[in-house]
């Protein structure tokens, strides 16, 4: 049993004596001034070499590296770039004294098992690559030109009743702070000619496809009314009105409220005095003219057969309407709604061109042809009232106040298609109070009368 242990032991002693010796005859053997074995720069081996060997090894590799052109390409584009116009400068002597210390720090325990570990592992040393900083600046900003865009979002174009769709942009920008590393590594490898260029792409909200898929196509009904060009503030009042409705699209089933997309009407938002009316009289109010952009988008509704689901008269009838087809507007009690029932999206186009406003919608089209007829039902005379007044004379007469007969009225739309009738439907039922007439009279001769008008049902 002791031999066999004694044997173990002198086996055990003569491995370790001989891994000794080995490393003892690698120390001895090692080229004095040659660089340790699998020691590579890059993918160059420099196992054996003396310092001014690799020096000059390199030296040939990489400026034959510096002067092979890169092709830089993002898409459909590209640039050639010569690297010398990037200032490089390549710190050879660094590296190749970091090769050559491989193995000869330390003692030579530590010498040796380095070397040995070098020789069965590898040992990869990276070469100092230096850009010019402004260079690689300038050209980045040279391909950013080239390259960066913003996204655009993709847009409805009217042109006549036509609606065609303006694509969409998608915005790129090029990962300028991406470039050095990019250059470092198609220079140093020297293997990587072309060089995809890192941008970042983003996509805009509204694509091609989604506008497209709104289904507006050509223009389903418009309507125009008219103005007196002479009364400034109020033709002010109107475009400004016009244009917050212009381009606005509503989505199929979506309720569209005329406040909400008009706003407020004050002077911070640039609407001036003109005549407003207010219990059956015409008196200056700001934002005067509005109502004549509700009602004439009321009646192209109207005819592109479509509902309102909140509407009211004014208290008389307007002159630029037939009667019972205005809606009037005051911020936050009186509303124009409808809900969009169409199927598909609606565009609105408005436009001011000379004494006439004018408002299209826009969706998918139809072959079906709307007709609208307002129907007087009742005409109510206006009540005359007479006022004592002392400074007229006996018998003499001065109206204060013109009188406005009041109306019922209904209105009517007729849907045909081909010459036939689909449906006629009515609209809507109206009762427009009659204004009384105030007169004022001589004392003596006076008498006060009062008729009272029909009450509203």
């Amino acid at each position: 049993m002791k031999a066999h242990k004694y044997k173990f032991i002198f086996i055990s002693l003569c491995i370790l004596a001989g891994m000794c010796l080995a490393i003892i005859v690698q120390d001895r053997v090692h080229q004095p001034g040659g660089i340790a074995r699998n020691v590579w720069v890059g993918e160059i081996p420099l196992s054996g070499l003396k310092v001014e060997d690799a020096q000059r090894l390199l030296e040939q590799e990489y400026q034959a590296r510096l002067s092979n052109k890169l092709t830089l390409t993002y898409k459909e584009l590209s640039w050639e770039l010569d690297p010398a116009k990037l200032g490089p400068k390549l710190n050879l002597a660094t590296v190749i004294q970091a090769a050559y210390k491989v193995g000869r720090e330390g003692n030579f325990w530590q010498r040796s098992l380095i070397r040995l570990q070098v020789q069965r592992d590898g040992l990869i040393l990276e070469p100092q690559l230096i850009l010019d900083e402004a260079k690689v600046r300038a050209l980045g900003s040279q391909l950013a030109g080239d390259i960066d865009q913003t996204a655009r979002n993709a847009r409805l174009q009217v042109v006549e009743q036509d609606v065609r769709v303006v694509p969409s942009v998608t915005g790129r920008r090029l990962v300028v702070e991406k470039l050095p590393d990019l250059f470092f590594k198609a220079i140093l490898e020297g293997n990587e000619k072309t060089i995809s260029l890192p941008v970042e792409e983003f996509i805009p909200k509204l694509t091609t496809e989604k506008v497209a898929s709104w289904g507006i196509k050509k223009q389903v009904a418009g309507f125009a009314t008219r103005f007196n060009v002479a009364n400034t503030n109020r033709v002010k009042n109107i475009e400004l009105a016009a244009g917050k409705l212009d381009g606005h699209i509503v989505m199929a089933g979506e309720e569209f409220s005329f406040n909400k997309i008009v706003g407020t009407r004050g002077v911070r938002e640039g609407y001036t005095e003109a005549p407003v009316i207010i219990d059956g009289k015409l008196v200056p109010g700001v934002g005067g003219g509005v109502c004549q952009v509700s009602s004439t988008l009321y009646n192209a509704l109207l005819l592109a057969d479509l509902k309102a689901s909140k509407r009211n008269h004014h208290s008389m009838p307007v002159s630029y309407l037939p009667i019972g087809r205005d809606a009037a507007v005051a911020y936050d009690y009186l509303d124009l709604r409808f809900r969009n029932t169409s199927g598909t999206a609606l565009l609105f186009k408005t436009s001011v061109e000379g004494d006439k406003l004018r408002v299209a919608i826009f969706g998918s089209g139809s072959d079906q042809v709307v007709d609208l007829e307002s129907i007087v039902e009742e005409k109510v005379p206006a009540a005359v009232e007479k006022k004592l007044d002392s400074s007229l004379k006996p018998g003499e007469e001065k109206v204060i106040r013109e009188g406005v007969s009041g109306y019922r009225v209904r209105v009517w739309r007729t849907v045909t298609q081909g010459g036939k009738l689909l449906r006629r439907e009515l609209i809507s039922t109206d009762y427009y109070r009659p204004v009384t007439k105030i007169v004022a009279v001589g004392l003596k001769e006076a008498e006060e009368v009062t008729q009272q008008a029909s009450p509203e049902p």
